[in-house]
């Protein structure tokens, strides 16, 4: 090969851009275990908030014109792995017309590992159908981890035998390595699979995904198996 050749321009804009996609590879790499952690928590929460409705501790009954309400509703208990959760709400009511709907109002869980780590998850709404065994969230729906990971939905559907998440709102991730923004999200928990959609912004810190690099490259997820009706762990 000539000196010529070695120096032409256009195979060092080549070097350059795939030099430039290796590191944006890389670093994604890093970023969406942390996503995909959130992601799981996440889920497991709302499995949590689904059981609310079976033998829970409650301050109140009364009848409203909606139905049963519950007042001050709250569950904790473990899923036999060493993982422990606490759900409250400020209320919850059950339809008159269809016993099998909850309306959860103020939700708050906060679900623990073994290890000691923890994450918070809470929304100002949402919808428990246990006969399709699906949950709606609305407004506000915010996960928090120990570590620094972060989530913020407007609304999400989830199918609590899959781990199926679907939103059409705008999503917000982020953690110490960058963050995601989009109009929507799906995630596939068999498949393992977070997938953005519509308006997609990503941002990642270079600083913290070198010295992610230099350690370990990977965040554990947690197993979540496939939330039966009751929100257990199968």
């Amino acid at each position: 090969m000539t000196a010529q050749a070695a120096l032409n321009p256009a195979r060092v804009a080549d070097f350059e851009r795939a030099l430039r996609n290796s590191r944006r590879v890389r670093r994604l790499r890093l970023l969406l275990p942390a996503l995909s952690l959130v992601v799981a928590l996440g889920v497991i929460g709302a499995g949590a908030v689904a059981r609310i409705g079976f033998g829970l501790g409650i301050d109140g009954l009364s009848l409203t014109a909606e139905g049963l309400q519950m007042d001050a509703p709250r569950l904790s208990g473990s899923d036999g792995r060493g993982r422990t959760y606490t759900v409250t709400a400020t209320n919850a009511v059950q339809d008159f017309n269809d016993p099998k709907v909850i309306r959860l109002f103020g939700i708050a869980a906060e679900i623990r590992q073994a290890d000691g780590s923890w994450a918070k998850f809470d929304a100002d709404s949402g919808i428990y159908d246990s006969g399709r065994e699906k949950l709606r969230l609305d407004k506000n729906i915010r996960i928090r981890t120990n570590d620094g990971n972060a989530a913020d939905l407007s609304e999400a559907a989830i199918d609590l035998k899959t781990g199926q998440v679907d939103s059409d709102a705008p999503v917000a991730f982020s953690s110490a390595l960058g963050s995601v923004e989009a109009q929507g999200m799906k995630v596939d928990q068999k498949r393992g699979s977070v997938t953005f959609t519509d308006g997609v912004r990503m941002t990642v810190d270079p600083k913290a995904v070198d010295r992610q690099s230099d350690g370990d490259a990977t965040l554990p997820v947690p197993d979540t198996g496939e939330a039966g009706a009751d929100g257990t762990q199968n």
